[in-house]
């Protein structure tokens, strides 16, 4: 059960705000660039402008499938 609702996900208080889906893309991507891609050696790309200029996009339950697929790859990727 997600605390926001479906159809608030990419709403935005005002133009200098970001959205929670914004968030979770930067999130997402700030945690493959630097954990899987650069502790873990891993390939990627990332664009992080398209991370905040989003204003619309993937509902929430696959924004949090993404996150959770990147986490499993920082899992995989982590030196040992």
């Amino acid at each position: 059960m997600l605390a926001l609702p479906a159809d608030k996900i990419w709403w935005r208080p005002d133009e200098d705000s970001n959205s929670a889906g914004n968030l979770l893309l930067h999130l997402n991507g700030n945690v493959g660039q630097w954990i899987v891609c650069g502790v873990g050696r891993m390939a990627g790309s990332r664009d992080r402008a398209a991370e905040f200029s989003a204003r619309g996009g993937p509902p929430a339950p696959a924004l949090l499938s993404d996150l959770e697929n990147t986490l499993a790859q920082v899992d995989r990727s982590w030196p040992r």
